[in-house]
């Protein structure tokens, strides 16, 4: 895994990571009301009622392609990863490493080359990333995925 310093809608990728809870509201919409995850739902408006039926027909899946658009010229994906089991909860490391061994296989699957993720579970998710989140990634993800930090 590599690492850099920017803004994720601002670099060339093949997919990038929304950090998600799994949850969605009384009207089946994706619940994304903060951090990245609000950042999508603003740019794209459509997202929460599709991810939302995601949801509900694969409530098991960490890891879906929940849109596609072109950026920088280049097709793209957003894809879930699951970091915690409801927002109002702290980010699960156990979660967060389920999720990153099922985004290594759907990104072998797809074939794609360049993946970029936050640092998944540090914002709201209340996890500290040096400590306890990068070492598990590490062991995971290989040189194709990117975390990107906007400091």
């Amino acid at each position: 895994m590599k690492e850099i310093i920017g803004n994720i809608w601002n670099i060339p990728c093949d997919a990038i990571c929304i950090p998600t809870n799994g949850n969605v509201d009384g009207r089946g919409r994706a619940i994304m009301g903060a951090g990245l995850a609000r950042q999508a739902a603003d740019r794209f408006p459509d997202i929460k009622e599709s991810f939302g039926l995601q949801m509900f027909e694969q409530p098991n899946l960490k890891v879906c392609i929940i849109h596609r658009f072109t950026h920088f010229d280049r097709r793209c994906v957003l894809l879930s990863f699951q970091t915690k089991s409801s927002w109002k909860d702290p980010s699960n490391i156990g979660l967060i490493t389920e999720s990153a061994e099922e985004l290594v296989d759907a990104m072998n699957w797809e074939k794609f080359r360049t993946i970029l993720l936050p640092h998944v579970g540090c914002g709201l998710g209340k996890l500290n990333w040096e400590e306890e989140v990068k070492p598990i990634l590490s062991k995971i993800l290989d040189n194709r995925f990117i975390a990107v930090s906007e400091k």
